[in-house]
């Protein structure tokens, strides 16, 4: 789900010191970030990560913080795009395979009880949508101390942000 790289470049950036893992379940956009890190002098570790596998085993044993855009556009939305948008960007990236919207959410979930170290934070970006629904799912999984939404600019439900115990 890295992408580019954009956002854990960012977090290399801010965190110099710190060891930033990102992961693609493309190969083009793997080689892409690693692209980017390179020309930024951004060293980071790259890996090939399907979020959909049902077996989910991540290059290192624990994290202090996830970071995730995931997937969160329903297939059913696909004519409220604009052509700049559906045109442009991998749809991997932008449709989730499940009708709700939620399947990704739950694999986060999977990964964070698994590898998330405790106190430890994750930071993800929702729809609007769905963002009540992901909210009442990561505080009813019982792994976090404390779960919060947050608006974007626009004044839209589009980021949640939850410490685990």
């Amino acid at each position: 789900c890295t992408g580019s790289g954009c956002i854990a470049l960012a977090l290399k950036q801010w965190y110099p010191k710190n060891d930033v893992y990102a992961g693609d379940c493309s190969e083009a956009a793997l080689d892409l970030c690693n692209e980017n890190a390179k020309r930024l002098l951004f060293p980071l570790h790259t890996f090939l990560f399907n979020l959909y596998d049902t077996e989910i085993s991540l290059p290192n044993t624990g994290f202090d913080l996830i970071v995730s855009n995931p997937p969160y556009i329903t297939p059913q939305e696909h004519h409220e795009l604009d052509a700049c948008v559906i045109n442009f960007e991998p749809h991997l990236a932008l449709f989730t395979p499940d009708e709700d919207g939620i399947l990704p959410y739950l694999q986060i979930l999977k990964i964070a009880k698994k590898y998330l170290n405790a106190q430890g934070k994750l930071a993800l970006e929702l729809h609007s949508k769905t963002a009540h629904t992901i909210f009442k799912l990561m505080q009813d999984s019982s792994i976090f101390t404390s779960v919060e939404l947050v608006l974007d600019m626009s004044g839209n439900t589009r980021f949640l942000f939850a410490q685990k115990r």
